[in-house]
């Protein structure tokens, strides 16, 4: 089979070079002989259907508002295409998913609502290392880097991606920090790093969905240096 994977507007999202973790899908895919295609998805361009996996990465205030408006013309798509496909979101477009999310001057711009979240201002900005431990079974900790300037508030039903054990995540506190936001085909976060560079089992978890089968019945990697690279930063943090 040869899996499909949808880089939207790494011209606009790719501001902390987030859109590695296409590269990352692809170079694991073909260590196990699975055929991977990138498909970069230009402003202006009509948004793949078929794609297998979606990915959006952070941008910049004006950038991110620009890739609101041109997404919300094709949202319809994005929302029948993730009926069986699946999408990666990080940082602004985290916040674009959501109902709202800030800009200059205090004011906010609408966002898809495709997942129940709100975002606002919140100061100081959030910056630094961030550890969580992932809801999802079999995944265990993550590591990335956060640099963020809004805290998401979760709806009542939404679920977090992980429980931060380093850092700030979403930057609000209840019973604790959280990171994200999962439900069954879209994982939004603020970790960068790229997020799926740093952490394998994350980026091994999204080839197993999109081929349908579990985790463990993917071919291992030897010596895989991803994992080194996973341990290493997380030893750091500690």
């Amino acid at each position: 089979m040869t899996l499909t994977v949808a880089l939207i507007y790494p011209q606009l999202l790719g501001t902390y070079g987030d859109r590695g973790n296409a590269l990352v899908l692809q170079h694991r895919a073909r260590l196990r002989d699975i055929d991977c295609d990138i498909v970069v998805v230009s402003p202006g361009d009509a948004l793949v259907a078929s794609a297998d996996i979606y990915l959006l990465g952070g941008g910049e205030d004006n950038a991110q508002t620009l890739a609101a408006d041109l997404l919300k013309k094709q949202q319809t798509t994005l929302e029948q295409a993730l009926e069986k496909g699946y999408l990666l979101a990080v940082c602004a477009g985290f916040q674009i998913l959501g109902h709202s999310f800030p800009i200059a001057n205090g004011k906010f711009h609408d966002g898809l609502g495709m997942i129940d979240i709100t975002t606002r201002h919140g100061s100081p900005r959030i910056i630094g290392e961030l550890v969580t431990t992932c809801s999802i079974e079999g995944i265990g900790e993550l590591t990335g880097f956060e640099n963020h300037g809004g805290h998401t508030t979760l709806g009542k039903d939404a679920q977090p991606l992980g429980e931060v054990v380093h850092g700030r995540g979403n930057g609000v506190e209840s019973s604790g920090f959280v990171d994200g936001y999962r439900s069954d085909h879209i994982i939004a976060t603020y970790l960068h790093g790229p997020v799926l560079a740093r952490n394998p089992v994350l980026a091994d978890y999204y080839l197993a969905q999109a081929m349908d089968v579990d985790l463990g019945d993917l071919v291992p990697i030897e010596d895989d240096p991803a994992e080194v690279l996973h341990r290493e930063r997380l030893g750091a943090v500690r």
